[in-house]
């Protein structure tokens, strides 16, 4: 769970960095809270998989990397399912070659605790990020305004215009007071040679003092419900174009969207 709207404003923020809301000071609620002990709980029980796995893993190598020659037996001789054939004599494993057989088991321990360490010391510092509320992006967020054209990740996303929406009586009569709809124009292109998920898509609105407004996410009604951003998987090079909608004051200045973490417009409403 990235973010989260608070029941009580509707203000956006990530509960994991905050913990309440920054706009009212409202708690979690109880759904919420659950949610998030539930997906750490299925890291760290993740994490504790992969230590085993490889541990098991590095014993079965080291194992299989010792290696013996076989002995003849003492009383091969007296064997009643002798011929009286002559047998040929075994030869002694040489020593150089068992030399080189512990070296090798030596060099395949070493290379299996070494992976052991890199692959430990990852999962911690992803641990030690996760409990101090610390997000790693990938790449370095890119910002722009309507127009851009911004690549991050496997994406290549454009904010292409605030499109009119089609409201109807039942919207316009359930809408607040004092609030608007607003509908913004995506172009969404995979960069990448694999198949993706769409990242996920947010705004926030802002007055002129850049200071946090209530924003809602708004269900479309049957007539704009198709021109939706869609919200699927997209093949290699391939372009989805689709409108994301908001219900905001009247009076904000600034629509800040968000794609995924890596990509924030920065729209003007005037």
């Amino acid at each position: 769970m990235k973010h989260y709207s608070c029941e009580y404003c509707g203000t956006v923020f990530d509960p994991v960095k905050r913990g309440v809301c920054p706009h009212c000071g409202g708690a979690l609620s109880a759904d919420a809270a659950a949610r998030i002990q539930r997906e750490q709980t299925e890291s760290q029980e993740r994490l504790d998989r992969m230590k085993e796995d490889i541990v098991r893993r590095h014993e079965r190598e080291t194992r299989n990397g010792q290696y013996d020659m076989p002995r003849q037996l003492s009383n091969a001789s007296r064997s009643p399912f002798r011929t009286g054939i002559p047998r040929r004599p075994q030869k002694a494993c040489p020593p150089a070659l068992k030399l080189g057989i512990v070296v090798v088991g030596v060099l395949m321990a070493c290379l299996c605790l070494w992976r052991l360490r890199v692959m430990l010391n990852g999962n911690a510092a992803e641990e030690s990020a996760a409990e101090s509320g610390t997000v790693l992006p990938p790449e370095e967020t890119q910002f722009g305004g309507l127009g851009d054209g911004l690549r991050w990740g496997d994406f290549e996303v454009t904010a292409v215009a605030i499109r009119d929406y089609d409201a109807k009586g039942y919207e316009t009569m359930n809408l607040s007071q004092g609030f608007q709809i607003v509908a913004v124009e995506l172009q969404v292109r995979n960069i990448s040679s694999t198949k993706v998920k769409m990242e996920n898509v947010w705004g926030l609105a802002l007055d002129e003092n850049g200071n946090n407004l209530v924003t809602n996410q708004h269900a479309p009604n049957d007539t704009e419900r198709p021109n939706s951003l869609f919200t699927g998987w997209l093949s290699p090079g391939s372009i989805q174009v689709g409108r994301v909608f908001y219900e905001i004051p009247t009076d904000a200045a600034v629509l800040e969207l968000h794609f995924g973490a890596g990509i924030v417009f920065s729209i003007p409403l005037s």
